[in-house]
């Protein structure tokens, strides 16, 4: 939430603002117009004249100013490059003129009546600047259209204008003028086209399904989506306004986007149809936000019985993304457990049966259709990312990877379709809470290989011979990104056994390839991702292109792979490390009974040569005899990953226990969390 703006404690609708010179937030929008926006291709020793082109920008003879290139990173706004530009008196003719404004300018390339444009750039300085927008026609200059005067500080500030195309203009040029006496630092100019002017986000409420009860409406200048309190709070029609394409299959009305589960409960459960209540509306100058909760019905004696469930939906100014926000609190005296599991119903292309499903897995990308309906589940998912993708663009979610169990997507290609993943079992103690993250993006990737809330890339590489043809997309999902940089390097992948696993594994080696290394950088500006293409020169064999990306709080990467000739192995991408959350106990006083109280954990794959090893018929002749709680792991589609029949929740219930025996248990059977227990 963006602090300073308005707060409400109601559903009330937003009115449709103005548009903004200086705003912050989120954006979306197409490929910048300009050449070198971020001035990297310059160095110090750049020299600017007057009616001269210098790296792209030239200097209008009309508004004269000296221009320098600085080369500094800690000076400028973003890599390590921005210009300082200075207005020239003039003194022309008898007793001279006032000192006039200083401009810098670059041509936009031919214009369109109609199009809309975001004009944005960082600045700080003295004085003022303004945005003019040099426009010409068939025969000749037409005149400006101006910003008015925006004011310069000490501090880099992101300033905002937004221009339209009148009828007759043909071309243009983007300048930027600052006022006599004036100093400005400029970098990272952006003159964009966008769909529509942005508006402020606002909330509202209207019956959208007809059921004769109110939806809460919350929308922006690029979506619209209605929750129902009544059904779980889920998303129950999302329209994206460029098309007026509903997202969410109305046809069965089957359910929603965000809906609320625990593996603990059969589907449907608890929440997805229960009412929730709506205990807060915020509205922001760019956001608007609504929190629904629900307390637990479980029984008692339940690992979820008097749970809090807080689940907060997101809308933002000037973006085609929605952020959900998911809590459980803990408000028992006694202990809890969850398993989060979150289901959506959504399509792409408005017909379930034209998607496709992409899932990040260990053999790359896993990509299910109509005609493609098998497996279901990705069981051990490298990323925290799944998507639902058309021909032209994709519906992509994205979770916290080091909570994800499994990926899984029900009836690809039917009306009921569903896209769905679940969490590892967590403990909850007393007092505390689970909390996690989902943001939902639209983006215009039909083809994501790699999906993050700031970053959406795709790749793809066809082999033509020995010859290699990549391409690769880029775009921001949530933020601009100014200035990344871009690395593509080509790596050779081969095979070996490893003996600890008795699995082959592959081995990446860095390859000597003309010419690579690639690097580049990029301004990833929203809606119309940045693309190129690039050839290599490769022998046979599996090769893995590794694209990183980094930049301002950002640093990703990932592998577009490609095989040159029938020898080459499959691939096999180890999942990343997770960060496994634990809360740690307190201080126990747990009474004995003087009995031993044994866990006894089996496999049910190996349950006939466990039974000839007798284990449980010695500890019953133990004396005593010992307390044994015997818990098995089976194997299914649906639980295959950390399902026991039983095991304890919270790391309290398993110190009572004297010994914890895993006989032949397979890893497979226990969470990252119970197994973070055992340590």
């Amino acid at each position: 939430m963006r602090k300073g703006g308005r707060r409400r404690e109601r559903v009330a609708a937003l009115g449709l603002g103005l548009m903004l010179s200086l705003v912050t937030g989120p954006a979306a929008w197409g490929q910048n117009r300009l050449k070198n926006a971020g001035f990297e291709e310059l160095t110090a020793a750049s020299q600017f004249q007057l009616a001269e082109t210098t790296g792209n920008w030239w200097l209008n003879p009309g508004y004269p100013a000296r221009v320098t290139a600085v080369e500094d990173p800690h000076v400028a706004h973003a890599g390590k490059m921005c210009l300082r530009v200075v207005p020239l008196d003039r003194g022309v003719g008898e007793g001279g003129q006032a000192p006039r404004e200083g401009a810098l300018s670059q041509g936009t390339g031919a214009l369109q009546p109609g199009e809309k444009y975001l004009v944005r750039f960082f600045a700080r300085g003295l004085g003022s600047v303004a945005v003019y927008v040099y426009q010409y026609e068939k025969n000749g200059f037409r005149g400006s259209t101006a910003s008015g005067p925006q004011q310069l500080s000490s501090n880099w500030r992101e300033h905002r204008w937004y221009y339209q195309v009148a009828d007759g203009v043909e071309n243009g040029a983007l300048a930027l003028h600052v006022s006599p006496g004036g100093v400005l630092y400029v970098d990272n100019v952006l003159f964009a086209p966008i769909e529509a002017f942005p508006t402020p986000p606002a909330i509202a409420e209207a019956d959208v399904n007809g059921d004769g009860q109110p939806e809460i409406v919350m929308e922006n200048s690029f979506l619209r989506l209605a929750v129902d309190p009544r059904r779980g709070a889920q998303v129950v029609s999302l329209v994206r306004k460029a098309d007026g394409r509903e997202l969410v299959p109305q046809a069965a009305k089957v359910g929603g986007l965000f809906a609320d589960h625990d593996v603990s409960q059969p589907w449907p459960g608890e929440f997805v149809e229960a009412p929730y209540a709506v205990e807060r509306v915020d509205l922001h100058d760019g956001s608007a936000s609504v929190r629904f909760t629900i307390t637990t019905a479980a029984k008692e004696g339940s690992m979820l019985s008097g749970l809090r469930l807080g689940k907060t939906i997101s809308l933002f100014a000037d973006t085609r993304a929605i952020r959900c926000d998911v809590a459980f609190t803990n408000p028992n005296q006694e202990g809890r457990a969850v398993q989060y599991w979150m289901q959506n119903f959504v399509t792409a292309s408005g017909d379930p049966g034209q998607d496709r499903y992409v899932r990040p897995c260990a053999s790359g990308l896993s990509v299910l259709s109509a005609q493609q309906a098998q497996p279901e589940f990705v069981h051990e998912p490298v990323a925290g990312w799944t998507a639902v993708c058309a021909a032209q663009d994709s519906v992509i979610f994205t979770m916290d990877y080091d909570s994800l169990d499994l990926l899984y997507n029900c009836a690809p290609g039917k009306p009921g379709a569903t896209t769905e993943w679940m969490y590892s079992k967590v403990a909850i103690p007393a007092g505390r809470t689970w909390q996690t993250t989902v943001w939902c993006l639209l983006t215009p990737m039909p083809s994501p290989t790699f999906a993050s809330p700031d970053l959406v890339a795709g790749g793809e590489a066809k082999p033509q011979g020995a010859a290699v043809s990549l391409t690769t997309s880029l775009t921001s999902a949530t933020r601009p990104l100014d200035e990344v940089q871009v690395t593509i390097s080509p790596l050779r992948v081969t095979t070996r056994f490893d003996t600890p696993t008795g699995k082959s594994v592959s081995v990446e080696t860095p390859a000597q390839v003309a010419d690579w290394p690639k690097r580049f950088s990029e301004s990833l500006a929203g809606w119309r991702p940045a693309r190129r293409t690039d050839a290599a020169t490769l022998g046979e064999g599996l090769w893995l292109f590794r694209v990183s990306v980094t930049g301002e709080a950002l640093n990703a990467w990932y592998d577009v792979p490609v095989r040159l000739g029938l020898a080459a192995p499959e691939h096999q991408v180890m999942p990343p490390p997770k960060l496994v959350l634990r809360f740690e106990p307190e201080k126990l006083a747990i009474a004995r009974d003087g009995k031993l109280d044994v866990l006894l954990i089996q496999d049910e794959y190996v349950k006939p040569i466990v039974e000839r090893w007798r284990l449980q018929e010695i500890l019953q002749a133990m004396p005593g005899p010992p307390q044994v709680t015997v818990s098995r792991h089976s194997y299914s589609d649906w639980k295959m990953a950390g399902q026991l029949t039983f095991f304890p929740a919270l790391m309290e219930d398993l110190l009572k226990y004297d010994v914890v025996i895993l006989e032949s248990a397979d890893a497979a059977a226990l969470s990252l969390s119970e197994q973070e227990m055992l340590r």
